[in-house]
């Protein structure tokens, strides 16, 4: 886009806009979570052997699958879900496959999702974020993609980690007179570094 455009500027400050907001979802986090949760990945092969340079968890080529498992280490059920923080900027939602469903993880139980690699186009290496949300009450990551928002929330008051995920998609929060209450959720997240497959 020439600097002479006149929507230059406007695509400026959307783009720095969204990556504050990945950032700013990046970030989001509970000191005191009150919840066990582990979360592990597992490749059908990792090639790489200079995945762990930068400290990643895992490193790939793309079109591998890799396994992301979570346990629940809790003596209650909870509800989870998982964000992909892309480092072309992208966010989507990982789990649950259907937007808008809750998924419920038992105590003492464990759930694995294969995810199949890929690089975007252009892109000779690409770092996903996966971060795992996990509470006691129904978790919607759908706001947090950084495609259109659709839809909105139900009537009545949020719970404390959904309007945390709200605030995080409108920059930053102001100077509050209250100390907020975070409630008991956690979250955990996993580096992986794909890099595409040589000619």
């Amino acid at each position: 886009m020439p600097v002479s455009d006149p929507s230059v500027v406007k695509h400026v400050v959307d783009q720095v806009k969204a990556w504050a907001k990945w950032f700013n979802i990046l970030s989001i986090r509970n000191a005191q979570p009150g919840i066990e949760l582990q979360f592990t990945l597992k490749g059908s092969q990792t090639r790489d052997p200079m995945a762990r340079v930068g400290r990643p968890d895992m490193g790939v080529v793309e079109g591998e699958t890799v396994e992301a498992t979570l346990t629940n280490n809790s003596t209650s059920a909870l509800y989870v879900a998982m964000l992909d923080l892309s480092s072309d900027g992208s966010i989507s939602v990982v789990y649950p496959e259907v937007e808008g469903s809750s998924e419920v993880l038992q105590p003492d139980k464990v759930l694995t999702r294969t995810l199949t690699t890929f690089v975007p186009k252009g892109r000779s290496v690409v770092t996903d974020i996966l971060k795992v949300f996990a509470s006691y009450k129904p978790i919607d990551l759908s706001p947090l993609s950084q495609s259109a928002i659709k839809g909105g929330f139900r009537s009545g008051e949020l719970d404390p980690l959904q309007a945390l995920l709200m605030d995080s998609t409108t920059g930053t929060r102001g100077v509050l007179n209250t100390r907020l209450t975070l409630g008991a959720w956690t979250t955990t997240q996993r580096v992986l570094v794909v890099k595409r497959k040589r000619s």
